[in-house]
């Protein structure tokens, strides 16, 4: 990075990992404030709107997206959300309802309570110990 001769954008909500040195080649730091409910309601209707058409009428009413713009997610959060509302209604061929929202949001939810669980012991890779005790915790019988 000390000899690299072009412009690097890098992107991270990690910022609180970085070191003195690293911080200290760093030119210009952007800070992005988490959206408010009415850009939420925006990125909503944007996300939404590249699904052609198979969506319910009553999901494109504002009352619909306000409600899910309540929901205190970032952009790429709505995007996953809406990809994956729009993959439960394509595997059964129909147009995507409130409740495939509703289903996405909740699987969401699940994985950020659970995600904790298994902790990455900076290698990329899981840490054994905490990977045997929730396959421990989740047993499928």
């Amino acid at each position: 990075m000390e000899y690299f001769g072009g412009i690097l954008f890098l992107t991270t909500n990690r910022v609180d990992t970085f070191d003195r040195a690293l911080r200290s080649r760093i030119h210009l730091a952007i800070y992005y404030p988490p959206l408010d409910v009415a850009s939420r309601a925006e990125i909503w209707k944007a996300c939404i709107s590249r699904c052609d058409g198979r969506v319910e009428t009553e999901v494109l009413e504002d009352s619909a997206i306000e409600l899910l713009s309540h929901e205190n997610l970032n952009g790429r959060e709505i995007r996953n959300v809406v990809h994956m509302a729009n993959a439960l209604a394509a595997t059964q061929e129909r147009p995507i309802r409130e409740q495939d929202f509703t289903q996405a949001l909740s699987a969401m939810r699940t994985f950020n309570t659970h995600k904790g669980e298994v902790q990455d012991n900076g290698s990329g890779r899981a840490d054994e110990s905490s990977t045997q005790r929730s396959s421990k915790k989740r047993r499928i019988t």
